[in-house]
């Protein structure tokens, strides 16, 4: 962590990681904070994907096409991020159909249909 980010990053971080431990989705926040330590790095905007050495000093930016500085804070990725997952599942939950498949298994003589159903999927075992 000293390694790679700014103090005020460490911070933010680990704040939101500590947070996250006791919501029923952590799941959900762990993967903000995934994307958030990523953005968060001491890494030249250009180069997120493979940095070699933590950027600690100003640097020309071919992204920007300007002189960029390295990130020192990771609350504004973790709010940005947070707010955009949640928009996403939202609208997830918006279009999903509630049940997509109900699978039931066993002998196809012997199981009850449950109501009204769209398709029935049988094999035939072939015993040698």
């Amino acid at each position: 962590m000293r390694q790679w980010f700014a103090p005020q990053a460490q911070d933010d971080l680990l704040r939101f990681r500590s947070l996250a431990v006791d919501y029923n989705h952590s799941d959900v926040l762990h993967i903000v904070l995934a994307r958030a330590a990523r953005s968060a790095r001491l890494t030249s905007h250009f180069d997120l994907d493979f940095p070699r050495v933590p950027q600690t000093e100003p640097y020309w930016c071919f992204k920007h096409k300007r002189e960029c500085r390295p990130i020192e804070r990771a609350d504004h990725f973790i709010r940005r991020y947070t707010l955009d997952t949640l928009v996403r599942l939202k609208e997830f939950a918006r279009v999903r159909k509630p049940k997509a498949a109900v699978v039931l298994h066993g002998d196809a003589r012997e199981i009850e249909l449950p109501g009204v159903f769209d398709a029935v999927v049988t094999r035939r075992r072939i015993r040698g």
